[in-house]
């Protein structure tokens, strides 16, 4: 039952991917369409550049806006004993630990691939969890680092985040060329027409673009979400750890101080969404991950 939960969470974000993938595309597309040929190839190597730089910089801001303070044997060394016992388990390197003063209930992974990866924990988590229950959280964030979670999720962050920005910037600077004042009729003329072009085009990407490829996001982080459940009971050999932390987070009503989408999106407990938006939600609901675990132990 585990193993093919695994499988088949693994097919889904492949697809997903996919899927995103040929929404950029489409952008691109829609660029040549309007702009001409040379600006869809732009659009694509920037678009390029961009997921490169995110790809390499994200864990370092990540770690950054939300304080942590890397720890190590000595100054932690309950957490590091614990860390090291399901490396040294599940075959991993041991990833950078660093911890956060924030009481919420948290943590989190992240990493280029598991030789340069690093895993944060909350001070509210540490307080909150036993033994058990911490170790079944590591081993769900360790999951994510050895499944090479971080990187698919970077990249498909990366995506959404280029159609977000191509859409909203380019609609935003169509209004501005728009709204141009001048008194020489024809460049003003010149201005709104130009501006006219943009505000169609990123409207286009707004409407069309940027919907499918949030929901497409949101649905690679919660089959990742799945799969590192899943993978956590394969690390510790015990989904009891797991299902009671997931049982205390769920009456716990404690948040993030830094609502940042890249954060929101690779923590442990995510902030749920009202019912309209279950689309939109990075992680499945605490009840659902309660009820998979359970499945895989019977």
């Amino acid at each position: 039952m585990l193993f093919e939960q695994i499988a088949r969470n693994r097919r889904h974000t492949v697809w997903l991917l996919i899927f995103m993938s040929v929404i950029v595309i489409g952008v691109g597309l829609v660029f040549d369409w309007a702009f001409g040929t040379d600006w869809m190839w732009i659009f694509w190597l920037v678009g390029f550049g961009y997921l490169i730089w995110f790809y390499w910089h994200s864990a370092t801001f990540l770690m950054k806006i939300n304080g942590g303070r890397q720890v190590d044997e000595k100054t932690a060394p309950h957490l590091y004993e614990l860390v090291s016992e399901l490396c040294l388990a599940s075959g991993l390197p041991m990833p950078k630990i660093y911890i956060l003063p924030i009481d919420c209930p948290n943590a989190f992974a992240t990493g280029c691939n598991p030789e340069h990866a690093s895993l944060a924990v909350t001070q509210g988590l540490l307080d909150l969890m036993n033994d058990e229950e911490l170790r079944g959280v590591l081993g769900h964030e360790l999951s994510h680092i050895k499944n090479y979670d971080i990187r698919v999720t970077t990249i498909a962050m990366s995506l959404l985040e280029l159609v977000r920005y191509s859409g909203w910037g380019l609609l935003i600077a169509g209004i501005g060329l728009m709204s141009v004042k001048t008194r020489a009729g024809i460049i003003k003329l010149i201005f709104w027409l130009i501006g006219t072009s943009l505000a169609v085009v990123g409207g286009m990407i707004a409407i069309a673009g940027i919907p499918l490829a949030k929901v497409a996001f949101f649905a690679i982080s919660r089959e990742r979400e799945y799969l590192a459940d899943a993978g956590s009971v394969e690390m510790t050999r015990d989904p009891s750890g797991l299902i009671s932390a997931l049982e205390k987070l769920k009456s716990d009503e404690r948040q993030m101080p830094v609502d940042d989408a890249a954060t929101n999106a690779i923590c442990f407990n995510a902030r749920p969404g009202n019912w309209l938006m279950k689309l939109f939600d990075t992680h499945p609901p605490l009840e659902k991950r309660i009820e998979r675990l359970k499945e895989s132990a019977s």
